[in-house]
This record gives C-alpha cells, structure tokens and sequence, in this order.
C-alpha cells in the first residue's frame, strides 16, 4: 500500500489514460479517423517521382464514346498488344478480366503468345480475417480466371485483387496472393 501512495497522480493519470486509449484501439474505434488522416497525409506529402518508362493506358469514357460498348471485343486488346510490342513495350500488363469466352479470343491469344510478354489477370476469393499481416492472403477459390482459350498465352497470370475498407475506399492491394502452395 505504501508503494501506491509514492506513486505522483500524473503517473497513474497517464497510466489510466494510456490503458483507456489501448482498450478503445482495441475495438476499432479510431478506425476512421485513422483512415481520414492517412487521406489527408497521403494528399499532404509531396509528389512521388514517377518513371517516364513506365506507361498506363486508361479505358477511360470518351474511349467508350469512341470505339463502342463495354467489353471491348478482344481484337481491340490484339491490336493495341502489337502497338505496344512495335514500340517496345517491355512488359504488357492489363487489370482487364477476360473470364467470357468470345469469338476473337484466338486472335488475341495469338497476339500475346507473339508479344511474349503480356500478363493478363486472374481474381482471387480472400477471406476477410486474412487480410491483415505480413505474409501473403491465402486465396480459397479463383472468382474470375481466364477465358479458355487465353490459357496459356500469355507470358503469366496476375492478380488484380484489392481490399475495401471500411469506409468503402480502396486503398490497399496484395502484392502477391498464395494459391494452392504458390504464390
């Protein structure tokens, strides 16, 4: 008893209050305003430098507009594979799912095996408690794999998986997922 009263008030003032503010974290009740200030700070730090070898090519409205209805028909990804690979394109990756069969898929095929180097995307099915930690999520099923006829052809298999936070935003995606043993 002796050793409660030498304590000084301002130590168990900031004890309590360090035991309260744990106890509250530990429910998740600093989870927005944690998600909102990672917005702002993200919004806040200076412009990350970017490489001018790298290119993204947005299907954006006004391409819609242009060329028609969505999905674009797979002679359109052939033609822009061949572009890409006439100018140089190290590397050829789409976050477009192909799951579908349609009637230009050879055509496409073809284009990628010729390229050697496009990767087209795969998703994945995660459970929600797996999504925080450090090692890869587990993937139980494949929710939208490549149509038949592009097995095969291109140079691998992505994933294009992300998470959804609370608020609804996406902020973060797997860098790689493990499925039956392999990442």
């Amino acid at each position: 008893m002796r050793f409660l009263k030498s304590v000084p008030l301002i130590t168990w003032v900031i004890a309590l209050a360090a035991v309260t503010v744990a106890f509250i974290s530990a429910f998740g009740l600093f989870n927005n305003f944690e998600l909102i200030s990672y917005d702002r700070r993200m919004k806040m730090r200076p412009a990350l430098r970017s490489s001018s070898d790298i290119v993204l090519i947005e299907i954006a409205d006004d391409t819609l507009k242009t060329l028609g209805k969505w999905p674009l028909p797979r002679d359109f990804h052939a033609s822009l594979v061949k572009v890409l690979k006439d100018y140089g394109a190290s590397q050829i990756v789409f976050d477009v799912m192909f799951p579908e069969a349609t009637a230009y898929d050879e055509v496409f095929a073809e284009e990628a095996k010729s390229a050697g180097n496009v990767y087209l995307p795969m998703v994945f099915y995660l459970e929600e408690k797996q999504k925080k930690g450090y090692l890869p999520p587990e993937a139980g099923a494949i929710l939208s794999d490549l149509a038949p006829a592009l097995k095969g052809a291109p140079r691998g298999e992505s994933q294009i998986n992300v998470f959804v936070d609370p608020d609804g935003k996406y902020r973060r995606a797997p860098l790689f997922i493990r499925y039956e043993g392999r990442n």
